[in-house]
């Protein structure tokens, strides 16, 4: 069959020209498809750089353990322990903390930093507790016994816990490694140290700014000036920096018993100090969303203070993270980059 005129051009079909449709030479070098293929071999070798950097493996290593269902046993213990406590001590201490309202509201002031919104003066109806119910006359009776036992059996609950969730991180044994009725002394003590330095640190509190205001008033400076009053800002955000960094310390050096270097233990937990400081800070408006939910407000203040713990818990268990990707640069990496 003869070809159509236009077609029998010196007996030749015409040459085809790169790009015409069924040419492959002239798809594969289509400039914006290269453009497109060079886009994403950059992007996924940024990836893999961003794996291999010691943020993401830290949040990786706390995905792969379960950091977050750790996290979330931990802070429902600490909610329970928190009521617990409140009630038990200040039906111990009720009475003297009534005599002195200076340590009283410093008292309130540094569990209210810890746990923002947990104590009200009566004026402030979003708070979980109300001041004047905790204060109200009473004798130790079979509820303070109640409450006593509650946290003593909650709080041995939260730090062993605690305990057994950094060890987890670590890779380290969380059974067998230790007597366990030694572990719940270490607990105990460990649980009286810090209802401790709560109370020591609202006393220091106290008496640090009546010294403080002496010593001004004896040199005939006046307290509200700006500059003495940005030092003292400065110094109470030291100050709490300092008692967290101290938290972590202890929680990772005795309470889970971690060996790790000490200048390590010490960088990685005053990162988490810096953590924790920044939500302490930032804790109003964290909560301040859950409380301005409607569809929340019936049990705002439960959610709040879950949601809370919950943050305080996960920064601590990422502390651990961040220590131990430190000193294991294949922790958090993905299967196939931590076997090349």
């Amino acid at each position: 069959m003869a070809l159509p005129h236009h077609l029998q051009l010196h007996g030749r079909l015409p040459a085809r020209h790169p790009g015409d449709e069924g040419d492959r030479r002239g798809e594969g070098r289509d400039p914006h498809r290269q453009d497109l293929l060079t886009v994403i071999a950059r992007a996924g070798a940024l990836w893999q750089r961003a794996q291999r950097t010691r943020p993401v493996r830290t949040f990786s290593h706390f995905t792969d353990v379960g950091g977050s269902v750790l996290s979330g046993g931990m802070s429902y213990q600490a909610l329970f322990a928190v009521f617990a406590g409140l009630w038990l001590g200040f039906g111990i201490f009720g009475i003297v903390l009534r005599g002195r309202p200076e340590l009283l509201e410093s008292l309130v002031t540094q569990i209210n930093t810890f746990v923002p919104g947990l104590l009200g003066d009566g004026g402030d109806d979003a708070a979980a507790v109300q001041l004047t119910t905790l204060l109200r006359a009473r004798s130790l009776d079979w509820t303070s016994l109640a409450a006593g036992l509650s946290l003593l059996w909650v709080a041995l609950n939260w730090f062993t816990g605690t305990r057994r969730s950094i060890r987890i991180i670590f890779g380290l044994e969380v059974k067998q490694y230790r007597n366990p009725a030694l572990l719940k002394l270490r607990d105990l003590a460990l649980a009286a140290c810090f209802f401790a330095a709560i109370i020591v640190s609202a006393a220091l509190t106290v008496l640090s700014s009546n010294l403080t205001g002496t010593v001004l008033a004896w040199v005939g400076v006046d307290p509200e000036n700006w500059f003495f009053g940005g030092v003292g800002v400065l110094l109470r955000y030291g100050a709490m920096f300092v008692f967290d960094l101290l938290i972590l310390l202890a929680m990772h050096r005795f309470l889970a018993e971690v060996r790790v270097p000490r200048w390590r233990l010490l960088g990685g937990c005053a990162l988490g100090g810096l953590a924790l400081l920044g939500l302490k800070v930032l804790g109003g408006a964290l909560l301040g969303g859950v409380s301005s939910n409607p569809l929340l407000a019936s049990f705002a203040v439960l959610v709040g203070l879950l949601l809370w713990f919950n943050l305080l818990c996960r920064t601590l268990l990422l502390t651990s993270c961040w220590i131990v990707t430190g000193e294991n640069r294949v922790l958090g990496l993905p299967e196939r980059a931590a076997a090349a």
